[in-house]
């Protein structure tokens, strides 16, 4: 569970959203409390903008409800003990179409660990890569955790590399700790500023063409600066980018 101070209590069941809420796309949560407690409900609801966090305790119940929501479900994210037990349950919930979800678009499937040998066990069963929008650890710093959770919910994928077991060439895990343990001064000598405000605004979960409003800058320049940083921090697309970027900023901080 990402590691943040306690809150007050907030119970946010799929038939308790309020009305206020009833318009924001949802984020649905499958697990049982102890796995998604009321602090990280809080959280989703406060940290991240349009977004409704429900929790349901089984895959089962969730889709009873389907008819019934008047919301978009952007994001479903099951229990990795969940998925051991009903894990052709979440193969199809991963390859449901437009039909089981009327009104949108079918939402992506995600997968939430605590820790690395119960993600790799999931992992191999579900079928690598293929089967789901990624996997989400939670016992990460609250604040990676929730720019994972804004990459998820703006339609990107992430797999943590200890999950696939990747062996990183020499040169690129040194590019990779050199960047993580940087100090701030040297973090700026890797981006521009210019592509640090872009950065942010990814890991924000913004898309190129609302990055570009907000900086003023066109398409088209948002696209060449993403792929310099790309190519300057050694990763291979813009969800590693912005992990890596997330990861650097904490170790930056004193």
């Amino acid at each position: 569970m990402p590691s943040v101070k306690a809150v007050a209590p907030l119970t946010l069941e799929t038939n308790q959203v309020v009305a206020s809420q009833i318009s924001s796309d949802m984020a649905v949560f499958i697990g049982p409390q102890k796995s998604f407690t009321q602090t990280v409900m809080r959280i989703v609801d406060e940290e991240i903008d349009d977004v409704c966090p429900v929790r349901h305790e089984t895959v089962t119940e969730f889709l009873n409800t389907l008819p019934t929501m008047s919301s978009p479900v952007r994001v479903i994210i099951v229990d990795a003990c969940l998925c051991e037990n009903v894990i052709q349950d979440v193969k199809e919930l991963a390859h449901a179409d437009s039909e089981d979800f009327p009104m949108q678009q079918a939402p992506g499937v995600v997968v939430a660990y605590w820790n690395e040998c119960q993600g790799k066990h999931v992992f191999e069963d579900i079928g690598g890569t293929a089967e789901v929008q990624g996997f989400l650890p939670m016992n990460q710093n609250i604040d990676i955790w929730l720019a994972v959770m804004r990459l998820f919910l703006s339609g990107g994928t992430y797999f943590p590399p200890e999950l696939q077991e990747i062996q990183l060439e020499t040169e690129s895990s040194t590019a990779a700790e050199h960047v993580a343990t940087d100090t701030e001064e040297s973090k700026k000598d890797v981006l521009t500023q210019r592509e640090v405000a872009v950065m942010e605004e990814v890991v924000n979960g913004l898309q190129n063409k609302q990055i570009a409003a907000k900086l003023k800058v066109s398409e088209h320049t948002i696209k060449l600066h993403i792929h310099h940083i790309i190519t300057k921090l050694q990763v291979s697309n813009r969800t590693a980018a912005a992990m890596k970027f997330v990861d650097s900023m904490q170790h930056c901080r004193p």
